[in-house]
């Protein structure tokens, strides 16, 4: 099986509600808040050291019945500069992609460098949504 390191869209910042812990590298997140300034409308999204899908993703993972990941709650703002650059896109309530896997193992993981790698299975899945803003190579 062969694998991706992808950078998805960074569609804003961590918002006033993220609760985590600096004394870390990477930095962990107990409660993840992502305020919008620009989102492109891609289906996956990070705000480092976090990962985001829409809604539609978020439901085609669950069913997909791959490894390395799961899926939970998080608060999504949408600030005004993205209804100003971007007023007709609705931002949608995004799920936190809390990603639990070993590169090159599981569907799922991080690397040394803090990339999302994903299996070939994965990215099939992934392939059925958006992801225009999204950088991926071979790994």
């Amino acid at each position: 099986m062969s694998y991706r390191s992808l950078t998805p869209d960074v569609p804003g910042e961590m918002g006033n509600r993220t609760e985590l812990d600096p004394s870390t590298h990477p930095p962990t997140v107990a409660v993840f808040h992502l305020d919008v300034t620009n989102w492109s409308g891609d289906d996956l999204v990070e705000c480092f050291p976090c990962f985001a899908v829409t809604p539609a993703l978020a439901a085609a993972l669950q069913r997909a019945g791959l490894t390395g990941y799961s899926l939970t709650e998080m608060t999504t703002t949408a600030n005004a500069d993205q209804r100003e650059i971007n007023p007709e896109r609705r931002v949608p309530r995004f799920q936190r992609l809390v990603v639990t896997g070993r590169a090159g193992s599981d569907d799922a993981g991080i690397d040394s460098k803090q990339h999302l790698v994903v299996s070939d299975r994965l990215w099939a899945l992934l392939q059925r949504f958006r992801l225009n803003a999204c950088e991926f190579t071979p790994w």
